[in-house]
């Protein structure tokens, strides 16, 4: 018998295989069938006042409810030419187990039926749930089964197969019942073969319905090869016994029951046999066979799901990554004077006061009108990057277009079948880098030997149910939702504010004896417009144009290399180390505004397109999580367990 702790184990991993199959969506049908086989062939069975069930079976006309009728020594369950007849399984059970009706409706609970008493025999002839009637014929401690044919029907559809399995899975032995025209019949074997030995070894009696001038030598012959079909090649040791009966125009026309007859003196007369039926060693093989073929074929099983779950998490991280894409293409027009102008304020607002008195009581007033005209052409400039906007409006527009353009194509994406993204190799997500990232043009630090590939994921089932609420919403109502949070795109947030100030402070902070000289000297000319609040690091001369500055995006969810191109005002005569100065000053002005509107165009796709798929996904990653671990332990458990280390059995087909 198997011990308690792969019982335990089992149990476990009963509940933990079919709850996470739930929560990642998974609809396998083999999940099913094991747990099935869990609870009729294992956990009820345990019990050592479980009775022993056998089922008789067959295919149609083959005479299964006329031996019934013989074993329970009455014509309850209708016989006739005609097969199919019977559509329900009739339970015959001795008086004492039929007072248990707890057992008999926890026997078909997984199938959601509940047995009810056998009243009219022609009942039998009509679809519904299993019946039972009390037997003083069988033994006390057996119950019988007769199962509806499993192999009428037509054009490919078996009318009562799925009733026949469900009985033959409740059974502990069959009594296979077939004829000289059915006996190598490939389709029945194969059928009884998966009963018999889909998860677990259960014995066989085969009674051969045999024309009486078949010797006893033919029979066992075309026996074993019913055996073997379903057994292998080791099918004795599976074999109760082979009994014949002899076809009869009585007992054909119900009015004599059927005679069986051992197929060989080693077998005993069938009722002998079944009497003799040791149930505590028949019980404990069939319950080791079953728990071993139960945990190994668990793991295949949670492998599968592990695979889902692997699959949700790369679809997730895909789509965050499409949708980083689509931000940062939002962005794109990057507002350097509106960023600028921003700051100067801001920096005018924390001068010290000195500063602010020089400012107001500035001379020399054609000096600031040559250096404003001067300002004008190099804002006007720009050979490294696109015409910078001067119209509020002109911007505005640019940034509608932008971000419709993107978020139509997350929206697409989101309801897309297929996500493809394009990863340099070795960073593919679940790998060495858990976060795909877009092809780089500019990126300095990108090698030309690196190689890229389309990554291809499937949507997964998880997110069907969000895809399809979003598909209900459109793409209209989407764009509209979106356009109507457009300011927080082109607005300056408190957020955003804060983090200028900390930047002047901080930089303030380092600012040299000679940059407070010149801070000091531009006040005192009163030459400070907004667009250049950074001139206190510029020498005057002659503008030469603009100068491309790279200011480095980096730690934007796992980006790498990112980088925003600024077209800034410089002149001839600006030293590499004011080139240093701008460039700091520069690159957290950038990644400020970078970092808030990244932050809320995120907010707003999210709100309106990809938001409530990632939450679906994260929770049943998250749930799913612990199960995996748990369902871990529970398989590692079993491989220890005194009877998963016994040798595989290797002798079915």
């Amino acid at each position: 018998m198997p011990d308690n702790n792969s019982i335990s184990s089992l149990r476990s991993l009963r509940r933990g295989i079919p709850n996470l199959a739930r929560i990642l969506c998974v609809e396998d049908p083999l999940i099913d069938s094991w747990s099935r086989a869990l609870d009729l062939k294992l956990f009820p069975r345990v019990d050592p006042d479980f009775p022993l069930i056998a089922a008789i079976c067959g295919g149609g006309s083959s005479g299964k409810s006329t031996l019934f009728n013989t074993l329970v020594g009455s014509r309850i369950s209708p016989t006739g030419g005609r097969a199919g007849m019977n559509r329900r399984v009739l339970m015959a059970l001795p008086e004492n187990i039929a007072s248990r009706k707890d057992f008999l409706f926890s026997l078909y609970e997984p199938f959601g039926v509940v047995p009810e008493q056998l009243r009219n025999p022609r009942t039998l002839e009509e679809p519904g749930a299993p019946l039972y009637m009390i037997s003083n014929a069988v033994p006390k401690n057996l119950i019988l089964l007769d199962t509806p044919d499993f192999d009428t029907g037509s054009r490919g559809v078996y009318a009562n197969r799925q009733e026949a399995q469900n009985a033959l899975e409740t059974a502990d032995i069959f009594i296979y019942v077939f004829t000289n025209s059915n006996y190598n019949n490939r389709d029945n074997t194969d059928f009884i073969s998966r009963m018999l030995t889909g998860i677990g070894m259960r014995k066989a009696f085969l009674v051969y319905r045999a024309y009486p001038g078949f010797t006893d030598a033919e029979v066992c012959e075309h026996a074993m090869t019913v055996a073997k079909n379903i057994y292998g090649e080791n099918a004795e040791k599976y074999i109760l016994g082979i009994y014949r009966a002899d076809e009869n125009n009585a007992v054909a026309a119900g009015k004599a029951f059927l005679s069986l007859n051992p197929g060989h003196t080693q077998y005993l007369p069938f009722h002998e046999a079944i009497d003799a039926i040791d149930p505590l060693r028949l019980r404990k093989d069939m319950l080791d066979s079953v728990a071993i073929d139960a945990g190994r074929k668990a793991r295949p099983l949670a492998e599968g799901l592990e695979h889902s779950r692997e699959m949700l998490f790369r679809y997730t991280k895909l789509l965050k990554a499409i949708q980083d894409t689509q931000i940062r293409a939002s962005l794109r027009h990057f507002p350097t004077d509106r960023v600028l102008k921003r700051f100067a304020k801001i920096w005018m607002a924390l001068d010290p006061p000195f500063i602010r008195t020089l400012r107001k009581t500035g001379q020399l007033m054609e000096i600031p009108f040559k250096l404003l005209v001067k300002a004008a052409k190099w804002l006007g400039k720009s050979s490294d990057s696109e015409p910078l906007a001067k119209d509020p409006r002109a911007f505005e527009s640019q940034v509608e277009s932008d971000l419709l353009h993107a978020a139509h194509e997350l929206f697409s994406a989101a309801l897309a079948e297929h996500l493809s993204v394009a990863v340099t190799h070795g960073d593919i997500p679940g790998h060495d880098s858990e976060t795909p990232h877009e092809t780089r043009k500019a990126a300095e630090s990108t090698s030309a030997q690196e190689t890229f590939q389309a990554l291809d994921v499937s949507t997964h089932s998880v997110v069907f149910p969000e895809q399809n609420a979003l598909s209900a919403i459109g793409w209209q109502t989407t764009r509209d939702a979106i356009l109507a949070r457009k300011e927080a795109i082109v607005a300056f947030s408190n957020q955003m504010d804060m983090e200028l100030i900390g930047i002047a402070g901080d930089f303030r902070k380092r600012m040299r004896p000679i940059d407070r000289i010149r801070q000091s000297l531009s006040a005192a000319l009163n030459i400070l417009p907004a667009t250049l609040a950074v001139t206190y690091v510029l020498h005057t001369g002659d503008p030469v144009g603009a100068v491309g500055i790279k200011v480095k995006l980096a730690s934007l969810l796992g980006a790498k290399d990112l980088y925003a191109l600024l077209a800034i005002p410089a002149t001839s005569g600006l030293k590499a180390a004011d080139m240093k100065q701008l460039q700091e000053m520069l690159e957290p002005l950038a990644r400020s505004w970078f970092e808030n509107k990244y932050q809320e165009t995120a907010k707003i796709f999210e709100s309106h397109i990809t938001g409530r798929i990632f939450d679906r996904a994260d929770e049943a990653l998250s749930q799913s999580e612990l199960l995996m671990t748990k369902i871990q332990e529970d398989l590692d458990g079993m491989e220890s367990g005194t009877f998963e280390n016994r040798p595989e059995q290797t002798d079915r087909v």
